[in-house]
């Protein structure tokens, strides 16, 4: 009894000579995809580069970073305690 593949195709040879270019078109098509995957990966990675060149390069432009200049007001403290129904307040000069 002949097998399944020389019923349909006749000989093993005429099998190799189909599987041989199906094999390249494999081939070369995962080459492509992998290329296209790299490719968009460098892309990628030039954006984010360039973005944060661009942010260091502004904020090197936007002054001595060692020096802030503003105002400050000084608040005290304040826990509230609650012990009970009965609550108080403590400043910080308690403690």
């Amino acid at each position: 009894m002949s097998s399944l593949h020389e019923k349909i195709l006749g000989s093993p040879w005429l099998a190799a000579l189909l599987l041989v270019p199906a094999f390249a078109i494999t081939i070369l098509f995962a080459g492509f995809f992998f290329a296209l995957f790299v490719s968009a990966f460098l892309v990628l990675g030039a954006i984010l580069g360039m973005r944060f060149w661009w942010i260091k390069r502004r904020m090197k432009k936007s002054g001595d970073p060692g020096i802030i200049d503003g105002e400050f007001i000084v608040v005290d403290k304040r826990i509230t305690i609650i012990k009970g129904e009965h609550a108080r307040d403590r400043g910080a000069a308690d403690d």
